[in-house]
């Protein structure tokens, strides 16, 4: 692959959309730490795929918005806005799907809309999801010239982008909470300075509105420590990014090092899905785990991979578990290099859950009851993390409380303007 020196486009350092005029037209309200998210994940997809250009946009109203870009001079970006299945981008991501284009070039002329010239040589693309919605896609590009990218490559990408996925929702769901903790603070000072002005007013009224105030600040003090809970989550999310460079350790998918056909490494994940310790499985026969039946088709839809050392496709089969039950995978492989030999690459995935609800659906089609399997499906996809729900819980309990309270609070001030005794009221409030 040639050398940054050598690409067409001679910036190289990170760049944002403009603000405000331009082509997109309008201000992006994002959190300096959102802006750090977008900022650093161009930057590591860069430098993780060793490529010139990397590019993020997402989707806001049936439109990708270029929210982050390296390696692209901003005199090149025509549009900043491209709508869905327009152009090179927008058709990708009306696709969903991860895309490698080995020459990208014979691809793009075949569009009369594209608005992106600065594409050249090869592109891998991948779908950014949480859940079943796309929030956007990553594109990252070694121009004309340079060492082509490879499936494995595409299946880093779209590794790489769930994950980025997953951070980019998690701070949304925090930005959008601290918001709101904000106007809650905003707010509750405002109701102080007007009880302040009650108090004062009210002398006979003082201590008891005093006791009741000391109540108020420390429910805003438990506030503002949910407040800078909420902001070192931020920051330990941060923190974690960058432990998703070790993939294969934190990989929810098994992978697998083979070596003339004995298997050299395991990770947690496969060694589960077999029920065996992971130093039980080094040095044993690799196709001993599989279902005998399915070994010698497996041999023969496998055999241009290890002749030829092509990438294998996406493949289904059944592993033995060690209590002797199947468990239904699907399998890619790729060449790699373990201490100094050739070796090959395996990533594992349990499907056995995905193929139970594909079953589970096209049986509730036929029992015309698909409204409740989707309702059951979309409960276990958006369920959010267990933490965020219970911070949720606490704050809206918390605002309940603080609502009614300030509510008795206006009660007893205008009994107390219009001359009525408040003597009911300031029972309820002690209560």
């Amino acid at each position: 692959m040639s050398g940054k020196d050598d690409c067409s486009v001679a910036v190289s350092e990170t760049r944002k959309p403009p603000s405000g005029g331009g082509d997109n037209g309008r201000e992006k309200q994002r959190s300096d730490t959102m802006e750090l998210l977008l900022f650093m994940a161009v930057n590591d997809a860069s430098n993780m795929f060793n490529c010139d250009i990397a590019v993020m946009l997402l989707v806001e109203d049936d439109e990708l918005t270029v929210e982050a870009v390296r390696g692209i001079d901003e005199d090149t970006i025509e549009a900043w806005n491209i709508p869905v299945g327009a152009g090179f981008s927008g058709r990708l991501a009306k696709e969903g799907e991860a895309r490698l284009f080995r020459d990208v070039g014979s691809h793009l002329e075949q569009l009369q809309d594209n608005v992106e010239p600065y594409y050249s040589g090869s592109v891998v693309s991948a779908p950014l999801f949480f859940g079943r919605e796309q929030i956007g896609l990553i594109n990252i590009c070694r121009p004309e010239g340079g060492e082509p990218f490879t499936e494995s490559d595409l299946e880093q990408l779209v590794m790489f982008c769930s994950q980025i996925a997953l951070a980019i929702n998690s701070q949304t769901i925090i930005d959008v909470k601290t918001a709101e903790l904000d106007r809650t603070k905003a707010s509750l000072s405002m109701a102080n300075m007007q009880l302040k002005d009650d108090i004062a007013m009210q002398k006979e009224t003082e201590e008891k509105i005093r006791r009741q105030y000391e109540e108020l600040d420390r429910a805003n003090m438990e506030l503002t420590r949910v407040h800078q809970e909420a902001v070192e989550a931020a920051e330990k999310l941060q923190e974690s990014e960058g432990k998703y460079r070790n993939l294969v350790e934190c990989e929810n998918d098994g992978v697998v090092i083979v070596q003339d056909g004995k298997i050299m490494y395991a990770n947690p994940r496969f060694a589960g899905a077999t029920g065996f310790g992971m130093d039980e499985l080094i040095e044993t026969d690799f196709l001993e785990y599989f279902e005998e039946s399915e070994i010698s088709e497996m041999i023969e839809n496998s055999g241009e991979f290890f002749l030829e050392r092509n990438a294998l496709s996406m493949y289904e089969a059944r592993l033995r578990h060690r209590e002797g039950r199947l468990v239904e995978v699907e399998f890619s492989a790729g060449c790699t290099s373990f201490r100094e030999r050739d070796a090959y690459i395996f990533f594992i995935r349990d499907v056995a859950e995905r193929n139970s609800l594909q079953r589970e659906l096209h049986q509730a089609q036929k029992l015309e009851s698909i409204g409740q399997l989707a309702a059951g499906i979309a409960h276990e996809i958006n369920t959010p993390t267990q933490y965020v729900g219970d911070n949720i819980r606490f704050l809206s309990d918390a605002f309940a409380d603080l609502g009614g309270l300030i509510k008795k609070y206006g009660e007893m001030v205008e009994a107390v303007k219009s001359g009525n005794e408040a003597e009911d009221i300031v029972k309820e409030i002690e209560e």
